[in-house]
C-alpha cells in the first residue's frame, strides 16, 4: 500500500500488510492499539516491501527509527555493526524498541541470531553487544 491507501504495482515498495489464519486477532485487552493494527481486514506489519514475479522483498520499517536519550537510532545502522561480531550471525540481527514496564520509557533491544551454544561463550557475546552497542550510540 501506498501513503494514501493503495495497492502499489509489482516492483514498487509500500506498506507490507497480510491476511491469513496466520495473522494474529491483535493485541491482548488493548482494543484501541488492535485497530490502529489493522487497515480493514489487513494486518499492518510495520515493514516496507516490494513483490517481484510472486516474492516478497522486505526492505525497511515503516518507523525506521528508535528514540533514546533523546537521540535517534537507525535500527539498520546497529543491526550491522552487531552482524560483524563473532558468533552473532551476519544478517540475523534485529533492532527494535520495547516499552519498558517499571519505567514506562522506550528501551532498545536487541537480538542477535548465533550457534553458539556454550554459556560462557553466549554471555561474552552479549556483554559484547551490550558495550559495543552503547558505545556506539554513545549511551
Amino acid at each position: 500500500m501506498d501513503e494514501l491507501g493503495h495497492e502499489v504495482p509489482e516492483r514498487h515498495q509500500g506498506r507490507l500488510q497480510f491476511k491469513g489464519p496466520s495473522a494474529t486477532k491483535g493485541y491482548f485487552r488493548n482494543e484501541a492499539k488492535t485497530r490502529d493494527f489493522f487497515d480493514g481486514a489487513w494486518l499492518e506489519s510495520g515493514d516496507l516491501a516490494y513483490v517481484a514475479e510472486g516474492d516478497v522483498y522486505i526492505t525497511g520499517r515503516t518507523k525506521d527509527m528508535i528514540k533514546r536519550a533523546g537521540r535517534n537510532i537507525y535500527p539498520h545502522e546497529l543491526e550491522e555493526f552487531v552482524g560483524g561480531f563473532a558468533g552473532a550471525r551476519r544478517g540475523c540481527v534485529a533492532a527494535f524498541p520495547s516499552t519498558d514496564p517499571s519505567t514506562g520509557t522506550e528501551r532498545l533491544i536487541v537480538l542477535a541470531e548465533t550457534r553458539l551454544t556454550d554459556a560462557e561463550e553466549l554471555a561474552r557475546l552479549q556483554r559484547t553487544i551490550s558495550e559495543a552497542s552503547a558505545a556506539l550510540l554513545d549511551l
